[in-house]
């Protein structure tokens, strides 16, 4: 568990008059209130649905299901690699399947794991002969890629919804690296355009709703030429950096954690006597 977490939990702990204790070197925590007991795993809160939250952290299936309900996403291929295809020419043929993506997407794409989160292990692609060491690379870390088109993106942004309600929307605005994960140097702003806002967040509701989810931060992309799209959606919501930019949103930020963990407690049932 991180300092900024921790800080987190002890402060709505003692305002609603929880009991916490960290296991698991703080990969667990127990949260008890009268006869209740809840689990998180670090900033995984437990509130989506099973399916949905497998929805969330696979970006393919993501990609497919928004893809099913015509809601704009970005393009994702997969690239499986089974744990019994360890043979030479399995390996070769998903290499082949990647070039011709290569060639396909303008000799510009994007490699990472399918069920990765954070920026990491990211890769652009621009040279045919990076593909295989890359490919090599990631099979080290993960079985499931997936490949995508490389997008001229001109901004991301963040959406935060609970519980049906939008609690936090910013614009990543980016840094030296060419991703815009707050964690690779981006920075994070509030000022938005109101109507391109509005249209963000009328996106962020569709996808919402239709991975029927309850807490999560919904990323979407506004394109070079003016398209916007969905690039992902995190089951869980991490708001560290953010807040670390922007300390005198500490509270804001603590409330919308402190509103997760009162739904949490209202759907779980009293411990049996």
């Amino acid at each position: 568990m991180t300092n900024f977490l921790e800080k987190i939990i002890k402060d709505i702990s003692l305002e609603e008059k929880i009991k916490f204790k960290t296991i698991s070197d703080g990969f667990i925590t127990i949260l008890t209130k009268d006869d209740k007991t809840c689990y998180l795993n670090e900033y995984f809160l437990g509130l989506n649905s099973s399916i949905s939250t497998l929805l969330c952290d696979d970006k393919y299936a993501m990609y497919e299901v928004l893809k099913e309900y015509q809601i704009p996403v970005l393009e994702y291929k997969l690239i499986f690699h089974s744990g019994d295809e360890k043979v030479k020419e399995n390996i070769e043929n998903k290499i082949k399947i990647l070039k011709d993506y290569y060639h396909a997407f303008n000799h510009h794409i994007v490699l990472k794991p399918n069920l990765g989160y954070g920026g990491r292990l990211v890769f652009q692609i621009d040279k045919e002969e990076t593909i295989k060491p890359i490919f090599y690379m990631l099979l080290e870390n993960t079985n499931s890629i997936v490949v995508n088109p490389f997008y001229e993106i001109k901004n991301e942004y963040r959406v935060i919804i609970l519980n049906n309600q939008v609690r936090l929307i910013y614009k990543k605005v980016r840094g030296s690296s060419w991703q815009f994960n707050l964690s690779k140097g981006s920075f994070s702003v509030k000022d938005i355009d109101s109507i391109l806002k509005d249209q963000i967040i009328s996106l962020a509701y569709k996808v919402y709703n239709t991975l029927k989810l309850k807490f999560a931060s919904i990323d979407i992309v506004e394109l070079e030429k003016g398209e916007i799209l969905v690039l992902e959606v995190n089951n869980r919501v991490t708001l560290e950096k953010y807040c670390l930019q922007h300390p005198k949103d500490y509270e804001l930020v603590k409330n919308i954690y402190k509103d997760a963990i009162k739904i949490l407690f209202d759907e779980v049932e009293g411990d049996r006597k």
